[in-house]
């Protein structure tokens, strides 16, 4: 008897002898996905109309072959296609591959709209582990596919094997290719909905981040709830006590741990998520594997140089083959969470500023993209990002500091620089994007270029007062050697600058006296008001 003759008989099996309506059916497991061995079942899923028990496993013997059938009422089948209300015991089938048998329509329909939740709940899964990092991944299609196996398989350990044998059997890339249909069917209904956009045929990237994944309840505790779910209602199905079921589950457990090892990309699927233009590191790895994975295996660490003991910068020279490099690594240590809340106590009144070392390390790769995207700003290009330890890997800028110009000498550059600092602070103020963090210590100058460091403050926002308070007044701290250039004359070429695209009302904001109070023991009180009146006089002529 063919295999078809088997599942057909188990549909005559049970529309006869139980007297059930079927709406649908289809086969599936490891007979359908082609890793069946001489005595494996053939799964049958039978969707009825109005069964009352609303879930059976039915057990029988065609032609001396074992037949699994699950039989389940179409509304508790759309349930858990739909809402997961069963911890997608009877859902999940339709992740991996199957063949239909009675209204392949209604099957493949339903599929679709798994999947389209699927890849939802995925989303808020990148948001909940890297917050707004998410807008930066490129993200192929097979991730959602891959994310949401793991997470069965830590719901349900004995599904490992069947997953691997699936997709990394002899059938495989076909298995794949079939699984991945439904989910890319499901991506286009989203890119209409402008939740993702395709990139290319089988990569996407997130545009927003969905109302579903602002629920009331943290995401972890929900599929906690829905694994218990899946536990109940298998119990159920199978109409035996829970605790023969328990114990069938660590039987098969035993066996999947003893079986194998799954491949990376179903253990850690974020390994295949990606940035355009940087590398990201999702793996605890060392500096000499980071570097490596940069510049390729045959580059070499000759020396890592911390800037100073309190510093978070590490400079890493690099041989590659006999060429030399230098890139810095900038940790996100807890260090500097101490030091920025030190300087929002100090600042409460003035301006918000993050915290939390993981959203500075987030916002400042975020902010490098988007302001390099930028004509005539100079950003230093990010490299990689490491995630486990909270390290960014960036492009070595072997410039000096604006603090450190040689002056007198250089009086007429240091002016021509703040010109440009004023028009580049007045152009992104006027499409509403602040510095943060823009003092003469993160303005480096080489080869005439201006190049911004130090971005993670940066973003949008409606403090433009704070960025020109802290430009200018920063520069005239105690001993500053900018003096020498004088202090009108750079004053008046940032203002000239910063007025071909800047507001004067946020000049008139910067000079008033709760922005001149946070550097009164940073500079002298003269040079303060200097500033203050030369502002004024300026904004009135």
């Amino acid at each position: 008897m063919s295999g078809r003759e088997i599942y057909d008989y188990a549909l005559h099996y049970v529309k006869d002898k139980w007297n059930i309506k079927i709406y649908s059916a289809l086969a599936y497991g490891s007979r359908i996905g082609g890793y069946a061995s001489e005595h494996s079942d053939y799964d049958v899923l039978i969707i009825a109309e109005k069964y009352k028990e609303g879930i059976r496993y039915i057990y029988e013997k065609f032609d001396n072959k074992n037949v699994s059938i699950l039989l389940v009422d179409k509304d508790f089948f759309e349930d858990d296609v739909l809402k997961a209300e069963h911890g997608e015991f009877v859902a999940g089938r339709l992740y991996t591959v199957y063949t239909p048998l009675i209204n392949g329509d209604y099957i493949k329909e339903m599929e679709i709209k798994l999947k389209k939740r699927t890849v939802l709940e995925e989303i808020c899964f990148l948001f909940y582990s890297f917050r707004d990092l998410t807008y930066e991944f490129t993200i192929p299609i097979k991730y959602f596919l891959f994310s949401r196996l793991r997470r069965r398989i830590q719901a349900y350990p004995p599904v490992k094997y069947s997953y691997f044998k699936m997709f990394y059997a002899e059938k495989g890339i076909d298995n794949l290719e079939f699984a991945l249909k439904a989910l890319y069917t499901a991506l286009k209904d989203l890119e209409k909905d402008g939740v993702v956009k395709f990139i290319d045929t089988d990569k996407v990237k997130i545009l927003v981040n969905p109302d579903t994944c602002k629920a009331k309840a943290p995401i972890l505790l929900h599929f906690f709830k829905r694994g218990v779910k899946s536990y109940l209602t298998h119990t159920k199905s199978a109409k035996v006590k829970p605790s023969i079921v328990l114990e069938e589950t660590i039987s098969k457990l035993r066996r999947s741990i003893e079986s194998l090892r799954i491949p990376t990309e179903l253990a850690n699927p974020e390994s295949l998520l990606s940035f355009e233009e940087a590398f990201f590191n999702n793996g605890y790895a060392d500096v000499d594997n980071i570097i490596k994975s940069i510049f390729g295996p045959r580059a070499i660490v000759e020396k890592i140089i911390r800037k100073n003991f309190f510093s978070e910068l590490y400079l890493i020279h690099v041989n590659v083959m006999g060429k030399k490099y230098i890139i810095i690594r900038k940790k996100f240590s807890l260090l500097y969470h101490i030091k920025w809340l030190l300087i929002q106590l100090w600042l409460l009144d003035i301006k918000h500023f993050i915290l939390i070392s993981r959203n500075r390390l987030i916002n400042e790769f975020i902010m490098m993209n988007f302001l390099r995207g930028m004509k005539d700003i100079n950003i230093p290009k990010p490299l990689l990002l490491s995630w486990p330890d909270s390290s960014l890997y960036m492009e070595y800028i072997d410039g000096r500091r604006l603090i450190d110009m040689k002056l007198p000498k250089e009086k007429n550059k240091t002016l021509e620089i703040y010109y440009e600092l004023g028009l580049i602070l007045g152009y992104l103020h006027s499409r509403n994007i602040i510095l943060g963090d823009i003092k003469p210590n993160n303005i480096l100058v080489k080869d005439s270029k201006l190049y911004i460091v130090d971005l993670e403050q940066a973003g949008e926002g409606v403090e433009y007062a704070w960025d020109i308070a802290e430009l200018i007044f920063y520069s005239f701290l105690w001993n500053s050697p900018l003096r020498k250039a004088g202090l009108e004359k750079i004053c008046n070429s940032f203002l000239q600058g910063y007025l071909v695209y800047g507001n004067s009302k946020w000049l008139e904001e910067a000079i008033k006296l709760k922005y001149i109070r946070p550097f009164l023991p940073l500079s002298p009180l003269n040079n303060l008001l200097r500033i203050r009146n030369y502002i004024k006089r300026y904004l009135k002529s």
